[in-house]
């Protein structure tokens, strides 16, 4: 490595640099300032990675977190600066995806952890294990995805190095190494971990690797998610959280409060648990990827939105465009279009059960709160039960990392 100066002078040239962490032990990226005292920026788990923006005078060093030594330095322009797993230091130029390690950390019959493949300028990663059938779909699904989006989306993604990683059949969530970071730990909305309560997550400007299971994309023995495909869900994360801008972010909150007050939307399903799972399930609606009516009141097909909740349509038709291309048109098996469904209630009837939903009074025992809720629900929803419905929330759960 070069000799680091010891403090940040002004430059007007901007650059990236792509830090990765593939030792054992969690590292600081720390930014030298004007006068040379030090700002920590991220901490970057191992197996895990952190782009920055910076410019070419800036000095960062990478400090180990255990003992707080200096694993290494850089300044200068676009790089991929690299901790390896025996705690060496190397900087290539450019920002590239990183070959993370396999051997020492994973079974060998998995292979390497690499790119299998590219869609619109987005790389698709996976163990060696994953068929080349599931990259090969998920390929397509990420060109149709994008066909028609905002040019100024596609960009902020490509500059970000936005993935989607592939999950074996074999493997769990966190077995994909920009997700390692998370194993034993729980989901901030459920009481379990990320591998016994995820099977994907969405992708954000820290951590902009998105990911589903290779079972859901050939939709081959999916016990979890055989009504819907979760790579438009979680990249639909990756849109919101990287492709689209702070003004475009504030459209998508302001749509889901929106939403929220007018009851366009029953309150327990799971469009309605955030403005993110707002946005990305609705993204599986618009490219009609579900038949689910639990997780949206039935809005589960493009013309249902647009009818429905005429603000996120706007801003989905912004982003994605209003092409003629559905999940269902070239599903690898046989998918229903979610317009042969049994058609929900009118639209001013689901505004009237949404709006009686209401918290249970103090004289109400939550055995009949819950009974009265199931009454509510079941007219427009096949899954009437509010207990299974949680259930199947709870399985749901698609973090933004």
């Amino acid at each position: 490595m070069r000799q680091r100066p010891a403090r940040s002078t002004p430059s007007p040239i901007h650059c990236q640099v792509r830090f990765v962490n593939n030792s054992s032990c969690a590292l600081e990226a720390v930014w030298l300032d004007y006068q040379g005292g030090e700002i920590t920026y991220a901490t970057i788990e191992p197996c895990t990675q952190h782009i920055q923006d910076t410019y070419v005078t800036h000095p960062w060093i990478l400090r180990r977190v255990d003992n707080r030594e200096v694993a290494g330095c850089y300044c200068g322009p676009d790089a991929t600066v690299e901790v390896n797993q025996h705690n060496f230091c190397v900087a290539q130029p450019e920002v590239h995806c990183p070959i993370w390690p396999g051997s020492h950390m994973w079974p060998a019959h998995w292979g390497n952890y690499g790119m299998r493949g590219k869609a619109s300028g987005i790389q698709i990663m996976a163990f060696n294990c994953v068929a080349d059938g599931a990259v090969e779909i998920a390929a397509h699904l990420l060109n149709q995805l994008l066909a028609c989006c905002n040019d100024g989306m596609l960009q902020r993604l490509q500059k970000a190095h936005a993935a989607f990683a592939i999950i074996g059949r074999q493997q769990v969530t966190t077995d994909i190494p920009p997700h390692s970071h998370l194993r034993g730990l729980k989901c901030s909305t459920l009481d379990r971990t990320y591998d016994s309560g995820t099977r994907g997550l969405g992708g954000s400007s820290t951590n902009p690797t998105a990911s589903c299971g290779e079972e859901n994309l050939t939709m081959q023995d999916d016990r979890h998610y055989s009504q819907e495909n979760i790579l438009i869900h979680e990249f639909g994360h990756s849109v919101m959280c990287i492709g689209m801008t702070d003004q475009q972010r504030q459209a998508v909150q302001s749509a889901y409060s929106s939403a929220k007050q007018q009851s366009l939307y029953h309150p327990s399903c799971y469009s309605m648990e955030n403005a993110d799972e707002y946005w990305a399930e609705l993204t599986q609606s618009w490219f009609e990827a579900t038949v689910r009516t639990d997780v949206n009141s039935g809005i589960n097909t493009r013309q249902k939105v647009k009818q429905h909740d005429a603000s996120i349509a706007a801003l989905l038709q912004q982003m994605y465009g209003d092409s003629p291309w559905r999940y269902w048109h070239d599903c690898p098996v046989s998918f229903p279009s979610p317009a042969q469904q049994e058609s929900p209630p009118a639209r001013a009837a689901i505004l009237a059960q949404n709006r009686n939903f209401a918290a249970p009074s103090p004289g109400t025992s939550r055995q009949s709160h819950a009974a009265r809720v199931q009454d509510i629900w079941s007219g427009h929803s096949r899954n009437s039960s509010r207990r299974a419905l949680k259930e199947r929330q709870g399985c749901r759960v698609c973090s933004v990392m």
